[in-house]
């Protein structure tokens, strides 16, 4: 499924590899300037508020579509407690370790910022559900930066792809107060990580075995999206048993549950000449 990594550290020095990884940030700035002025204002689709599932019980309206968020607390717990007490099978490098906790912790935070908004759904709500939404994604770009390009590279990225997703959600959110929003900003966050993500898996060096997680973590992912679309028939053609909605939580939290899979784990993998000629030792990393 996955191509030939092209062999980066052997063919580019890490100043090349920054040089080029920079150039790619400043293009995508130039991308997102250009979409803005080519793209007219899009609004939130009318009526995203409007969930099949309504069922009140226990006191807790929407009920399924709140508790279907409890997976991301327990996959967000798990992940932080792998990472700081480094439980992992192999040695991790720290700036990496702190990217993935990061991830964990903005799966955690995003399972209550989730709650919250279905309790109650409005845009004032879903800005909690999306403000840490967006900083996962950007976590987990940051992470597989560290990973597989350069871990200072990552780390001087970090905090700017987290300041501009932030800005971007809160500028949504603004917009859509104002009776005028814009969701461009929004929409181009969701979309780096999952441009980049891959482009990452595919065609830099792994240094590790666990590809097949990323690949679940792509299907159910995949899952996510087609069940959140299909929200009301879903609904409809499991006699009100459960709603397109509270699925795309579920598989969301078994695709965020691979990325713990994959760190707990993996192993180091050296090559030579193209050839895997240890799959279990550990170097430092």
């Amino acid at each position: 499924m996955f191509v030939e990594p092209i062999d980066f550290p052997q063919n580019y020095t890490q100043k090349q590899i920054h040089r080029y990884c920079y150039i790619t940030v400043g293009l995508v700035i130039f991308v997102f300037i250009i979409a803005h002025v080519i793209i007219p204002r899009i609004n939130q689709v009318e009526g995203y508020h409007n969930y099949a599932d309504k069922r009140f019980i226990l006191g807790i309206p929407f009920f399924f579509n709140v508790l279907s968020n409890i997976p991301f607390l327990i996959v967000g717990i798990l992940g932080m407690h792998l990472l700081f007490f480094k439980k992992t099978k192999e040695k991790i490098d720290k700036i990496e370790s702190n990217l993935y906790f990061a991830f964990f912790f903005f799966i955690f935070v995003g399972g209550f910022g989730s709650g919250f908004y279905h309790l109650d759904p409005s845009n004032f709500t879903l800005l909690f559900d999306r403000l840490p939404l967006s900083a996962t994604g950007m976590s987990l770009l940051s992470a597989l930066i560290a990973e597989r390009i350069s871990p200072t590279l990552a780390r001087n990225l970090f905090f700017p792809l987290i300041l501009f997703a932030t800005l971007a959600t809160i500028f949504w959110g603004y917009t859509e107060s104002q009776g005028a929003g814009d969701i461009r900003a929004y929409a181009f966050v969701n979309f780096l990580p999952a441009l980049f993500i891959p482009i990452i898996l595919l065609f830099f060096p792994k240094n590790y075995s666990g590809t097949k997680y990323f690949v679940y973590l792509v299907i159910f992912f995949f899952i996510s999206r087609v069940s959140e679309s299909a929200d009301k028939k879903v609904f409809a053609l499991t006699f009100g048993l459960i709603s397109g909605h509270t699925i795309k939580h579920l598989t969301l939290g078994f695709a965020v549950f691979q990325i713990y899979l994959y760190l707990k784990n993996r192993k180091l993998q050296i090559f030579k000449n193209d050839v895997l000629i240890n799959n279990n030792v550990c170097e430092n990393v």
